[in-house]
């Protein structure tokens, strides 16, 4: 049998970070874009259902609004969608599962969705599933612990494949990941997966972590299936959902497919020399292929830059800023104005206030206000550029 193992949809997630409310409305709604393509996957893929490990919505207390459009995209996969709650959505009181408008519209809005809400089997047909559903946002004990309770093995008839879903950090990933601040709960939740009955468990679908991984050839991380944060290490990868074949006792075949449409790029950029900003441009360009408002963009900048350089960098940015979702801006790069543009400066005999206060300004710059003076500099050379 093959299934289609997600997570993390957090749909409505508000993107505070994105000063541009359309911009916003757009990262929310490739949310939710992610969970039809999804759905055209699992369909080309014949699979027989959809796992989802947890955190559909961002909060445990989503407006109606979210729920029908999240109910809505569930009901166009077309297959059986199997869910547990996550820290985010978990299922205790008063969290979205149990509202009236999710109790009461989601036979009606998506009749092939069902959240499993107790740590008990369940026969699908094809599959046993294991729920591990968390009840709170914060769990002190081990999810699977009741999974190696004798009774429940007992349960497990038949030579169908046995999945745990589960949403929480392992104890390898833990050591791992450890101290991501974004993530939460890396302290609780555990899930242990070397306590669990390794010849009665086929394969864990993990949520929680927002990356692609295998944790062992039989327990893999999802990731989301759309984008939502700049990539954390270069074997940081998401934006992709897990085909699993599975058979009882054989080892998971699994495949990794991209879902994801949004570009959120990392560039690391060094300045070396005059040609730089154009060998930025282009590279930016590579990455961007033409598109707009389609990309978040983490820029990190080092180097010694030029005045002149310094100035069309700040023009390059407000560019950027107009053209992508969002740009996170580290500029490390020390501005330093070269010989010409000091000769430049010098030989405005337009200007004789500017010369007496630049040389004033060039004398401070190597002593202890040398900051201060550096920033004095630039600005005058900006303003004598814009006059």
């Amino acid at each position: 049998m093959k299934f289609i193992h997600t997570a993390d949809w957090q749909i409505g997630k508000n993107f505070d970070r994105v000063t541009v409310v359309d911009d916003q409305s757009k990262l929310r709604a490739a949310r939710v874009d992610a969970i039809r393509e999804l759905g055209r996957v699992a369909r080309q893929q014949n699979a027989d259902f959809v796992l989802v490990a947890g955190d559909l919505f961002e909060s445990s207390t989503p407006t109606n609004h979210v729920v029908a459009e999240l109910l809505g995209a569930v009901r166009g996969i077309d297959l059986p969608v199997i869910a547990i709650p996550g820290n985010h959505d978990h299922g205790g009181p008063g969290g979205v599962w149990n509202l009236p408008f999710f109790v009461q519209r989601a036979a009606e809005l998506a009749p092939n969705f069902r959240v499993l809400l107790k740590p008990e089997a369940v026969d699908l047909g094809s599959a046993w599933v294991l729920p591990c559903p968390l009840l709170r946002r914060h769990e002190a004990d081990d999810l699977t612990r009741w999974i190696r309770e004798p009774e429940t093995i007992a349960q497990l008839t038949g030579d169908k494949p046995r999945i745990v879903l589960a949403h929480g950090s392992t104890q390898a990933f833990l050591q791992l990941e450890s101290g991501d601040e974004e993530e939460g709960g890396w302290a609780t939740n555990l899930i242990q997966l070397d306590l669990l009955p390794r010849s009665e468990v086929d394969y864990v679908a993990l949520g929680d972590w927002h990356g692609t991984k295998a944790i062992q050839p039989w327990a893999w991380y999802s990731g989301t299936p759309e984008h939502d944060r700049f990539a954390r290490g270069a074997d940081y990868h998401s934006g992709n959902v897990l085909s699993v074949e599975l058979h009882r006792g054989a080892a998971p075949q699994v495949e990794v497919i991209p879902t994801g449409r949004l570009g959120w790029h990392t560039l690391d950029f060094q300045f070396t020399g005059s040609e730089s900003l154009d060998r930025l441009k282009r590279e930016l360009e590579q990455r961007l292929g033409g598109r707009a408002k389609e990309d978040p963009l983490l820029l990190e900048l080092s180097g010694m830059i030029g005045l002149e350089t310094h100035r069309e960098l700040y023009e390059l940015r407000e560019l950027l800023e107009a053209r992508l979702l969002r740009v996170k801006w580290r500029d490390r790069t020390t501005v330093e104005p070269s010989e010409e543009e000091i000769a430049r400066l010098g030989q405005r005999s337009d200007l004789p206030l500017t010369q007496l206060v630049l040389g004033r300004l060039f004398e401070e710059s190597g002593g202890e206000r040398s900051a201060l003076a550096k920033a004095a500099i630039r600005e005058l050379y900006g303003l004598i550029g814009r006059g």
